[in-house]
């Protein structure tokens, strides 16, 4: 019973959280729809891609609660996740996955336009040049993984997110080796975290256009948050990468791991 009622907290924080982005998403089509200035700068487009995915990757939250608490009612649940090649269970931990780690994404990238929009909007010179490069960057990490991750979550055990660089070469698809870093840590790796230490980076540091210079606050705040993404990328990226690249050494379910 105490199980019950905390995993159905959960379920009404979830459409809560569905709610919201379903409603942040309106607003930015509105706001499309009308024609409004924001339409020319990135951070508009890069806060749309980031709630849009929040909110798809939302629903697949949705779906593992449900799953969860009702199991396998209606039966067509069952019969896709057979279809494609797995359990209920199996499945269920792969919508898991799929959600949680594109969620983080999304709110990262989201939080990421926001900063770009505040502190970012009027940069000059190669400060500007900067910016556009993490801004592309970004929005071509977050597509990716949003390809990424709901192929990987709807389309199968055949389609399953890959390893690069493993001790059997350089792809190799998933369980088909003991080491590896993960494609779509990787693109998140390369593309969002090198891109948002771009952009801010540009903000906290580069030159802004006469009238619009950050006050010593917003100074302080925007090279805290280019701190902060630096030691995402060291610490996530870095050091994540290494484990998963030495798999072997790290990860205590491989028989080839050293017990100390």
């Amino acid at each position: 019973m105490k199980y019950k009622i905390t995993l159905w907290y959960q379920i009404l924080s979830m459409f809560a959280l569905d709610v919201i982005l379903i409603t942040m998403l309106i607003g930015f089509i509105i706001f499309m729809v009308k024609k409004v200035n924001y339409r020319k700068n990135i951070a508009y487009w890069l806060g749309l891609l980031a709630t849009l995915s929040a909110t798809i990757v939302g629903l697949f939250g949705d779906r593992v609660g449900y799953i969860m608490d009702f199991g396998d009612n209606p039966p067509i649940l069952g019969r896709y996740a057979h279809a494609v090649g797995y359990t209920l269970a199996e499945w269920q931990d792969n919508l898991l996955r799929t959600h949680s780690d594109m969620m983080v994404v999304s709110v990262l990238c989201l939080l990421l336009s926001i900063t770009n929009y505040k502190y970012g909007e009027h940069l000059t010179n190669n400060a500007a040049k900067v910016r556009l490069w993490g801004e592309w960057l970004i929005i071509i990490g977050i597509i990716s993984m949003l390809l990424i991750y709901v192929i990987s979550g709807l389309g199968g055990s055949g389609v399953q997110i890959p390893h690069l660089f493993t001790e059997k070469g350089i792809f190799e698809p998933r369980g088909h080796s003991v080491a590896g870093v993960d494609l779509g840590d990787f693109v998140i790796g390369v593309f969002v975290f090198i891109g948002g230490i771009l952009t801010t980076g540009a903000a906290a540091f580069g030159k802004h256009v006469a009238g619009h210079e950050l006050s010593k606050s917003n100074r302080y705040t925007v090279r805290g948050i280019f701190t902060a993404m630096c030691c995402i990328l060291l610490a996530v990226g870095g050091l994540g990468f290494l484990e998963e690249y030495r798999a072997d050494l790290y990860n205590f379910d491989v028989a080839t791991t050293p017990s100390w």
